[in-house]
C-alpha cells in the first residue's frame, strides 16, 4: 500500500460460488481471522484502520480456493505533529515526527510555490529527519525541542530546487499544517 495509508478496505469473493474461509492479514498481524464467504451470495467487507501513529503496509488475502478482489477503498490522511516556519519566510515543513511523513513547501526563491511530500527516517528522539537511501528528495532537518529552534534544508530531486528552513523561535510559528499544530509539550 502507499506510504502514510491508514485506512483500507477491500471485497472478496470466493470463486468457485460456495462457502469458503477467507483471511485478511495486515503486515502488524492484525487479522480479520477466518471469514467464511458465501460466493453465490456476493462478496465480504474486510476493512482495516489504524490511528495516526501507525500505518499499514500490506493487506495479505489468503483462502484455499481462488477468489476475486475488487471495489476498494483508502486513506492516507497524514496528520502532521509539528510545523515549522522559516524566519525568513522561505519555506515551511509540515513533519509526522511518529511516522516520518512530511511536506515541504517552497514559499520563495526558485520553485517557490512548490510543494513536495514523502516519508523520511526519523533518529534522535524524534528531533531529526532525513531522506533514507536512494530517495529522489533529500532533506536534513533537526528540531531543539529544549531550545526551541529548528533548521534544515531539502532538495527536490528532480528540479534541483534547493529550499532551507532556519526557525530560531519554533513556538510562535502560525499554524498551516492539517491538522493544525499539537498542544502536547513533548511534540512542541
Amino acid at each position: 500500500l502507499p506510504a502514510g495509508t491508514t485506512a483500507f478496505y477491500l471485497y472478496v469473493a470466493p470463486d468457485p460460488f460456495e462457502i469458503y474461509s477467507i483471511t485478511a492479514t495486515t503486515n502488524s498481524g492484525t487479522t480479520s481471522g477466518a471469514v467464511a464467504v458465501d460466493g453465490d451470495a456476493g462478496a465480504n467487507g474486510f476493512g482495516f484502520y489504524t490511528n495516526a501513529a501507525d500505518t499499514i503496509a500490506t493487506i495479505t488475502i489468503s483462502s484455499d480456493v481462488d477468489f476475486a478482489i475488487g471495489e476498494f477503498g483508502i486513506s492516507n490522511a497524514v496528520a502532521f505533529t509539528n510545523s515549522f516556519y522559516d524566519d525568513q519566510m522561505r519555506s515551511q515543513l509540515c513533519v509526522n515526527f511518529l511516522t516520518g511523513a512530511y511536506q515541504w513547501v517552497i514559499l520563495s526563491g526558485p520553485g517557490a510555490g512548490m510543494a513536495y511530500t514523502g516519508t523520511g527516517k526519523v533518529s534522535n528522539a524524534n528531533q531529526k529527519l532525513t531522506s533514507f537511501a536512494g530517495a529522489t528528495d533529500f532533506i536534513n532537518f533537526t528540531f531543539d525541542k529544549l531550545k526551541k529552534k529548528a533548521q534544515g534544508y531539502f532538495i527536490a530531486g528532480g528540479s534541483g530546487f534547493y529550499s532551507v528552513l532556519v526557525d530560531k523561535n519554533t513556538t510562535d510559528d502560525p499554524a498551516g499544517c492539517a491538522p493544525p499544530r499539537p498542544t502536547s509539550p513533548d511534540l512542541q
